[in-house]
């Protein structure tokens, strides 16, 4: 192993398709979009240079200061949910379920090999209000809290949002 790790030339036949493929796929396109913020226009009439004026536009509108404080307050509650949610399922199998830590594992990936499409899905009809409620409002109506309608404002929206993240990604 040291031979190898010690020939530069080894190194180079190992990571260099590697870095010559995720600098074609990954940072060339990054790149080139920062260089397009730059310029104003379409592919269709031409880009014509406007320097930082892009930047300007973006500091003082109102929706992109929304936007990213929703984007905050999203990354902050799906990190800090999926750090607790893993940290709780590994208490879990270590001290509780030595036995069925095989099914358990088995469910708790089951997640990660869905489509993106399938889960939202699905949670559509979990937090479901028409033409039937869903499985979440039917356990809070049993524990005598009524919510209603999860999609209706951003509250709820944003509720539905993080809880389907941090579950898809318990088995990451």
């Amino acid at each position: 192993m040291r031979s190898v790790l010690g020939d530069r030339r080894a190194i180079a036949v190992l990571l260099g398709p590697a870095l010559a493929v995720y600098t074609l796929v990954m940072l060339v396109p990054m790149g080139w979009s920062l260089g397009y913020t730059f310029f104003k226009g379409n592919v269709i009439e031409g880009f014509t240079f406007g320097g930082f004026g892009n930047f300007t536009k973006l500091w003082h509108d109102p929706q992109a200061h929304s936007a990213l404080w929703f984007t905050f307050k999203y990354a902050i509650a799906v990190s800090a949910g999926q750090v607790l949610c893993g940290y709780l399922l590994a208490l879990l199998y270590v001290f509780v379920l030595r036995r069925s830590s095989a099914v358990v594992r088995t469910l708790v990936f089951f997640p990660v090999i869905l489509p993106t499409v399938a889960v939202a899905l699905m949670f559509q009809k979990i937090f479901a209000v028409a033409p039937q409620n869903g499985l979440a409002n039917i356990a809070l109506d049993g524990l005598g809290v009524h919510h209603g309608d999860w999609f209706a404002g951003a509250g709820g929206s944003f509720i539905v949002l993080v809880v389907m993240d941090v579950w898809g990604a318990q088995g990451l």
